[in-house]
């Protein structure tokens, strides 16, 4: 058995229709050897996501063409620990994806990832246990606050941490409070830890066709080159609209937050309110105006 992860675009249906749906899936799906797992819905974007256990693509694929009909448009397999890393949480008894405050949880995820600038140069001169001790500074702040704010570990890539976040604000909140740290650390200390930081984000299954591939990859890259800016910058597009935002890194060496006010700009895709309008500002812009003036 191989377990999957599968994607429905622009779909136009109530939380009760996809439940309606999932249940039709459980139904079908043992005479196909498939098992439905858990599934995120996010009804402003229209997407579903499936977690499905399975022989096949084509038995996942033949449960939905049975049960209903929409049959995913892409579809690829994935690492129960990595998408226990990325998207774990909890969920309904019937496996709808919720958020830690009781919400549907659509799947849409901040990445966001830490690199200990010149860490080789570092190990070299200092050796490594100093270099080890060093980075366990690293490890002990960005832990910290990740735990502060529901963020989650990925993996430790070795000079730094790659983890998740389903709010962008509170990757935002995560990332000033871990620079704040790390210079009242640099002040006292007789070797700074400078830590550049990035931000990207996605969503489950994109043109990388791999488990937020396009936001890891385009993040690893950025944040390994000049120049840096504040990682506030690149969250200003996605507060009204979720889509792909531009990418952007910071600097713990001394470099601090940008006090310019955010800017909501809105995307080729508006979100749909009940009566149509486009929504007006809510707490996730409130939340990252705020930080912008720190």
């Amino acid at each position: 058995m191989t377990l999957y992860l599968d994607i429905h675009h622009n779909v136009d249906a109530t939380p009760e229709e996809i439940e309606e749906g999932h249940l039709s899936d459980l139904e079908a799906q043992e005479k196909h050897g498939v098992k439905y797992l858990k599934y995120w819905f996010d009804p402003e974007a229209g997407r579903v996501c499936c977690l499905v256990d399975g022989p096949s693509v084509e038995a996942c694929n033949a449960v939905h063409s049975e049960a209903h009909g929409m049959v995913a448009d892409e579809i690829i397999e994935v690492e129960g620990n990595m998408v226990e890393a990325f998207l774990g949480g909890p969920s309904t008894n019937l496996g709808a994806a919720l958020s830690v405050d009781g919400s549907l949880d659509g799947g849409f995820r901040t990445v966001l990832f830490t690199d200990i600038v010149g860490s080789t140069t570092m190990t070299q001169e200092l050796g490594d246990e100093a270099a080890m001790g060093l980075l366990g500074v690293h490890d002990e702040i960005v832990r910290r606050e990740l735990s502060a704010r529901n963020g989650r570990e990925i993996k430790h890539t070795g000079d730094g941490i790659m983890a998740s976040f389903v709010s962008p604000s509170k990757a935002v909140e995560c990332s000033v409070a871990v620079q704040k740290a790390l210079k009242d650390h640099n002040e006292a200390a007789p070797r700074p830890v400078e830590v550049r930081i990035g931000m990207s984000a996605g969503e489950p299954v994109d043109q990388a066709k791999d488990l937020f591939g396009t936001s890891q990859s385009t993040r690893r890259r950025t944040c390994s080159e000049p120049p840096y800016s504040s990682p506030i910058e690149s969250v200003k597009p996605l507060v009204r609209a979720r889509s792909l935002w531009p990418t952007s890194c910071a600097s713990s060496a001394g470099e601090s937050p940008s006090r310019s006010p955010i800017a909501a700009r809105s995307s080729s895709r508006v979100l749909r309110t009940r009566s149509g309008s486009t929504p007006s500002t809510g707490p996730e812009l409130e939340r990252l105006q705020q930080h912008s003036r720190l």
